[in-house]
């Protein structure tokens, strides 16, 4: 090995280490520093038209961090207190139930005709002498309430963290905002791609971001939104903290908020309340089942093409993998992947192209 090869090999052995611990010092704030990114990408257009108006970049960068505070911190801090309080006080009513013995009494009766025909026919088919639902629902309940209430109060100590986590993110996203006219001419350079390949892959990962944060916030929202009226219009049990549920789960494709309303439906069934579990069946399928094929098209247009069954599974995985970030960065991770697909193939066309020249 001659001593320029040498030199290489150990440059290229302290490049390594030197990432290695770079990112080593970054991991615990890969989480916020994601935030900040898809902060950045969804707000840039106002942040670009706002500062051409205002010609000093670090105070347009500040204006649209006040803005980004405005129009997604305040209405999710005060819809966040809310659920937890709602959640924190049904919990504890069901304990103090749990506690006095009164469990059975605070549930809804489910001595009607429906259970009883169904309990009937189940009797002829399966023995359920050593099945008490009474009991059973009541252990599930309990269980389920002390959960929430554990989670209420981890939810209440951890603010402060909370808190800090949201300083750091704006502060990232100032700088990612008033640097990035400098920021994407050096991420070009270190791009292994040529200036056509890292535009696609650019506008791929920005579309998926457009997409997944306007698009499914949107019909999340107001599915959420639309279900949680209808518990409270229908006198239900806790509406907001339900509509919050749904809002979550609309995040997620092929669950969404059925996965709380079609239930409840049954169960309304079941305690006799048929009017009831009419209209909130009704509501669901011509109200909220139809939001999603109005807002998504407007919102989102034809700006992502991903396949519903790849959106499912990089939701979920990225859910496990991230936490509530992955709702956002598994789609991105995907249609980045895919568009490093392309790029391969087209890289590959180019040179079977060249051998079939020479």
């Amino acid at each position: 090995m001659n001593l320029e090869r040498f030199r290489t090999v150990i440059f290229f052995i302290m490049l390594a280490l030197a990432l290695g611990l770079c990112f080593a010092l970054v991991f615990p704030f890969l989480r916020l520093i994601a935030w900040a990114v898809v902060l950045a990408v969804v707000i840039y257009p106002a942040h670009r038209r706002l500062a051409r108006r205002v010609k000093q970049p670090s105070v347009a960068a500040g204006l649209s961090c006040l803005l980004a505070l405005l129009v997604v911190g305040v209405p999710v801090t005060f819809i966040g207190a809310a659920v937890v309080d709602e959640t924190t006080r049904l919990a504890k009513q069901v304990q103090a139930a749990e506690r006095k013995g009164e469990l059975s009494r605070w549930l809804p009766s489910w001595d009607t005709p429906a259970v009883r025909a169904a309990r009937r026919w189940l009797e002829q088919r399966v023995d359920l002498s050593q099945l008490s639902l009474e009991s059973v629902i009541s252990q599930t309940v309990g269980q389920v309430s002390s959960f929430l209430a554990k989670q209420s109060v981890a939810i209440v100590k951890n603010v402060v963290w909370v808190i800090v986590q949201v300083a750091l993110t704006l502060v990232t996203l100032f700088f990612l905002l008033r640097d990035t006219p400098r920021l994407m001419p050096v991420i070009r350079e270190f791009m292994p791609l040529n200036a056509e390949q890292t535009d696609v892959l650019l506008r791929r990962a920005a579309d998926t971001i457009y997409a997944t944060v306007y698009g499914a916030t949107a019909v999340a929202v107001t599915q959420g939104t639309l279900g949680g009226l209808a518990f409270w219009a229908l006198g239900l049990p806790s509406p907001l903290l339900w509509g919050a549920v749904m809002t979550v789960l609309c995040f997620v494709p092929l669950l969404g908020a059925p996965v709380v309303w079609v239930p409840t439906v049954v169960v309304l069934a079941a305690q006799g309340a048929y009017g009831k579990a009419i209209a909130l069946a009704l509501w669901g399928m011509l109200v909220i089942g139809l939001v999603d094929n109005f807002i998504r098209p407007i919102v989102i247009g034809a700006r992502t093409q991903l396949h519903i069954l790849l959106v499912f599974f990089s939701v979920l995985g990225g859910l496990l993998l991230m936490g509530p970030l992955g709702l956002l960065m598994g789609p991105v991770i995907l249609a980045v992947t895919l568009a490093l697909l392309d790029v391969l193939k087209m890289k590959l066309a180019e040179g079977q192209q060249g051998e079939e020249e020479g």
